[in-house]
């Protein structure tokens, strides 16, 4: 196990938080629960959650942007079921040997697919994407009917669901959204006149988990919330509005450390193009992280980070490896760690969100993947025998 003094920069993945999460929802959620470990699982270290989610029996479904990141979870010895919503590449006939579901929107791919599945004699399980008014991927849904009529002619296809996406969930206005849960509802029963029906039947998420159309799908696709990332406070208030015993914990802690401490004297500029300017004499810490790693470079003179429970500002333009934070009158030394983004108010992603005008989901996404992440093992997990070890590698 490497050392946290070792690195300049790590991730801390609570798995006990995660774990949380997921049995709180398991409770309120009507079908069966798909984890969203797209873009790295939200940041958090796809591989690390997909271990978690492998010991917990609430989890029924995986899902991935791509193939390609459900083969890797297959090639870890992942056994959950996978639902690849999004794209495909190449190893079309590894997919479909690893068991992968997969989701098409055009009668090009699924070609490809059932000509896969026929050079290796398996079914490929397909789910068919409606576009119910999102303009993404998707069968826009006067096209269903012919479209499946099509796929259900083409040799080794076995359509097992019908999916779309809803774009608009955290408005305060739902119209939109019960306009596509309206649309998808139609196509299900449009198919179902033709004797066409599904076994899985998904278009609600984190953000429509709750609606009472809900109800009637199989599962429901859990993303932003599985690591207690709101969508908004709109979506925050109307959930916890509902469901005020919920709590959900934050699952990740990134983390560096302090490589120098120095005094610098009052008129000294910190950082490139003299941006900030001390007026008295100041103490600054340099930490060995930057905008390469995922700190926004829109942080600069505004940012702050956590030392010994008490707030840093930065200072000067974050560069492409280096902070520099304030660390006046706070009693430090080399190597002390440095929170940068945390479960305290003012260092939690939805802080860094409001202050660059964006959303949750982009500031844990962009976190470069390159960085460790570490799973950290609480004394809840061990009472479960789910995980053995202080920490999981990958």
């Amino acid at each position: 196990m490497t050392s946290s003094k070792s690195l300049r920069t790590w991730l801390e993945i609570d798995a006990a938080a995660f774990t949380n999460n997921i049995k709180q929802l398991a409770k309120i959620i009507p079908n069966d629960i798909a984890v969203v470990l797209k873009s790295n699982a939200y940041g958090h270290g796809s591989l690390q959650i997909a271990k978690i989610c492998e010991n917990l029996e609430e989890v029924k479904w995986l899902c991935t942007a791509g193939n390609d990141e459900a083969l890797l979870l297959r090639s870890n010895n992942i056994k959950k079921p996978i639902i690849c919503v999004s794209y495909l590449k190449d190893n079309l006939e590894e997919s479909i040997l690893q068991n992968i579901d997969l989701v098409i929107y055009d009668l090009q791919t699924a070609e490809k697919i059932s000509s896969a599945a026929c050079k290796v004699l398996k079914h490929a399980r397909i789910h068919i994407k409606i576009d119910t008014g999102m303009s993404r991927f998707g069968i826009l849904p006067e096209d269903a009917l012919e479209f499946v009529s099509k796929l259900q002619n083409l040799p080794y296809i076995k359509i097992v669901g019908l999916m779309s996406h809803l774009s608009d969930t955290d408005n305060i206005d739902q119209s939109f959204t019960n306009h596509q849960l309206k649309v998808f509802d139609e196509v299900i029963e449009n198919l179902n006149s033709h004797s066409i029906s599904f076994e899985q039947l998904h278009i609600a998420a984190s953000g429509a988990f709750m609606h009472p159309n809900n109800k009637k799908y199989t599962i429901t696709r859990i993303g932003g919330l599985s690591y207690a990332l709101w969508k908004s406070d709109i979506h925050r208030q109307r959930v916890l509005n509902k469901f005020p015993e919920l709590n959900l914990k934050p699952v990740m802690q990134w983390k560096s450390c302090i490589s120098q401490i120095k005094e610098i004297p009052a008129d000294s500029f910190v950082g490139y193009n003299k941006t900030f300017k001390t007026t008295k004499k100041t103490k600054i810490a340099i930490l060995p992280v930057g905008y390469f790693d995922g700190v926004s470079r829109a942080l600069s003179n505004s940012g702050v980070i956590l030392i010994k429970d008490q707030f840093a500002p930065v200072l000067g333009i974050v560069s492409m490896n280096i902070i520099i934070v304030d660390v006046t009158g706070l009693d430090i030394n080399i190597n002390d760690e440095a929170i940068l983004l945390g479960n305290k108010a003012g260092i939690r992603p939805e802080d860094w969100a409001a202050k660059l005008n964006t959303i949750t989901n982009e500031i844990v996404t962009r976190i470069n993947p390159e960085i460790e992440r570490k799973v950290t093992n609480s004394l809840e997990i061990q009472n479960h025998k789910k995980i053995t070890h202080n920490f999981i590698n990958t």
